[in-house]
């Protein structure tokens, strides 16, 4: 977490690579073996590679939450949000004891915190709610990974 100043906090996420690295091998031995390549082939081929080379950006600040997607160091999607333009928070288990959490928004689509790291954004969210009188909900499965 990178804490400048006014308080802003910065966090990263990079996608899953393994499966993508083995969709892109299959794919490329797909086209030599049979010896022709299509135009869905291309386009199955870019769609893997860029997908292996995008990240995301979640900032937290005092008054809002900046949401980016990259693809390699060029932005691709913004979002930024205020709280007034959150329903609610709802904090979910992620995988075996990962914790992550879903922006619902009033309009637009939600923002998905899930595998950033440091692993300390879902406490931190949570204070910005706390902060800032959004609502917040917790999955049952959520409130064990808190004990």
């Amino acid at each position: 977490m990178d804490v400048l100043g006014g308080g802003l906090l910065i966090y990263t996420a990079k996608t899953q690579t393994i499966l993508m690295q083995f969709l892109l091998a299959l794919g490329i031995v797909g086209v030599i073996s049979t010896k022709g390549i299509t135009g869905l082939d291309v386009i199955l081929i870019i769609g893997i590679i860029a997908t292996l080379c995008h990240h995301y950006k979640f900032q937290i600040d005092k008054k809002s939450l900046r949401y980016q997607i990259f693809l390699l160091s060029i932005p691709i999607y913004k979002k930024e949000v205020a709280p007034e333009q959150i329903n609610e928070i709802k904090f979910i288990r992620v995988g075996w004891a990962k914790k992550g959490a879903i922006v619902r928004l009033e309009k637009g689509l939600n923002i998905r915190v899930i595998l950033f790291s440091p692993d300390t954004v879902c406490d931190d969210l949570e204070h910005f709610a706390n902060e800032n009188n959004v609502s917040v909900n917790k999955t049952r499965d959520y409130k064990i990974l808190e004990r």
